[in-house]
């Protein structure tokens, strides 16, 4: 599926030709997604992309562009130049060639899983939860996905690696008179799931909740948080607090708060992207720096934020590796 080495390094000289600096990222995607509606298989789609971002910076400023042409190099270029005549300045520079760290992300056995095997899955999943509640209308995905990715600078920096996602998730309508639930429960690894139990004992316990409507009282009251509440409720709000942009922007509410005690003692957080086998995890972000294990609170205390190559020269100090395109963008952000 992926290649790629001869086409970045085409990109690459080409660029250094009119640009100081110069970074070219490809990645490369192969999805199969198994999708079921109104608890019947609807449709099994392939999927596949490819696309290139070059990143220079001419004069001081910023250039980029991006694209699904890989062949139109000279248009990519000339893209590139345009943007860098608006562009802001480059506070950073490339990194060189580093060392990495092993992370385990890829696994060949996720590409073998057959398209039978996926819609068996999903038809077990959608049949032990309507066992349960038959007038229940579920939506499901079973999906397996390649990823490669190639990054190479003008300073020597380079990086290439592969992962692998599978995951499988469902969500299930009830409707009782005017009352709506909701339920639903998802699992993604890097290696194949092969039974889909765990993910329907969680929908089965979420409907015993729901069978008793109950009046919540208007005063406060203490909340108990869950893992599974802290990841929905929680996480989504503190990453964008912790977010080394949104520091710099002064809208995090928390910019001013490093080093201190923000939080109850028995908080700690970390963000780390080499767990083996995770479907964020990676050796190095989206600019070619290593990964890290960051810690963000520990012990209650704000212990850092999360930057990229440019965020974190303006904030004067270090990427902690955190730079995400959003799979292709040609500018990344922490």
């Amino acid at each position: 599926m992926f290649g790629g080495r001869q086409l970045v390094e085409k990109i690459l000289a080409q660029a250094k030709k009119a640009a100081e600096e110069a970074e070219v990222f490809l990645v490369s995607a192969e999805e199969t997604p198994v999708q079921f509606e109104a608890n019947r298989l609807k449709h099994v789609q392939g999927k596949q992309s490819t696309s290139v971002a070059l990143r220079i910076i001419k004069d001081g400023r910023l250039g980029y562009a991006t694209g699904t042409d890989v062949g139109d190099i000279q248009g990519l270029v000339e893209n590139a130049l345009e943007t860098a005549r608006f562009g802001t300045k480059a506070k950073f520079e490339l990194p060189p060639t580093t060392p990495y760290p092993p992370v385990d992300i890829f696994d060949p056995d996720v590409e073998s899983v057959s398209v039978e095997k996926m819609a068996q899955l999903g038809e077990e999943l959608i049949a032990l939860i309507t066992e349960h509640t038959p007038e229940i209308i579920c939506e499901a995905v079973v999906e397996k996905e390649t990823i490669a990715l190639r990054i190479m600078n003008s300073r020597g920096g380079q990086a290439s690696y592969k992962q692998s996602i599978f995951s499988i998730g469902v969500v299930g309508n009830l409707t009782r008179g005017t009352d709506m639930l909701f339920v639903g429960e998802g699992q993604s690894s890097g290696h194949p799931l092969t039974e889909v139990g765990e993910i329907a004992k969680v929908v089965l316990r979420q409907l015993d909740l729901a069978k008793n409507q109950a009046t919540a009282p208007t005063k406060q009251l203490p909340v108990i948080f869950t893992p599974e509440g802290v990841a929905s409720a929680l996480l989504s709000p503190l990453m964008a607090a912790f977010n080394g942009k949104t520091v710099l922007e002064g809208v995090s509410p928390i910019g001013q708060k490093l080093g201190k005690q923000v939080f109850d003692t028995k908080l700690s957080l970390w963000d780390d992207p080499t767990i083996a086998y995770r479907p964020h995890s990676r050796p190095c972000d989206d600019e070619g720096v290593p990964s890290q294990r960051t810690p963000l609170i520990e012990k209650g205390v704000v212990s850092s934020f999360l930057y990229d190559l440019q965020t974190a020269a303006l904030a004067n100090t270090k990427s902690t590796g955190s730079a995400s395109r959003g799979g292709g963008l040609p500018l990344p952000s922490p």
